[in-house]
């Protein structure tokens, strides 16, 4: 089951472009007078995935505890992890990235852009196919 969503999100993360999956709202003032702050928009395709891999075993719910067993923190260092990640790994990245976005808006958009989302999954596909 894992297999197949992976393969799912996959082609998805191909084929989107970074524009087309996340666009940023602009700052509006308000009744008050004040202003809005921007905020990142996610198409329904990508909150899907969010959704779907939150439901699944895929999540680590201990990942921060995870990733200070492999001395890693939460930061850019872990995108450069992934290619060699084992599968306790690659989950806990994956559930640091999904997990973070409520910290950091556009975090999302960024891992889209960057691949960063994608390489993850590959990673995780061809741990799966070892099994």
């Amino acid at each position: 089951m894992e297999l197949e969503r992976i393969r799912k999100y996959i082609y998805y993360f191909e084929t989107v472009s970074a524009e087309t999956a996340c666009r940023w709202e602009k700052s509006v003032e308000l009744a008050d007078g004040s202003f809005s702050m921007p905020f990142p928009i996610y198409e329904p395709e990508f909150l899907d995935f969010v959704d779907d891999i939150s439901a699944s075993s895929l999540m680590d719910y201990s990942y921060g505890n995870t990733l200070e067993e492999y001395g890693l923190g939460m930061d850019d260092e872990l995108t450069k992890r992934i290619d060699t990640a084992d599968f306790k790994l690659a989950k806990a990245i994956l559930t640091c990235y999904i997990r973070q976005e409520r910290f950091c808006d556009g975090l999302w958009g960024r891992a889209i852009k960057e691949g960063t989302f994608l390489a993850l999954l590959k990673r995780l596909e061809i741990l799966l196919t070892r099994e």
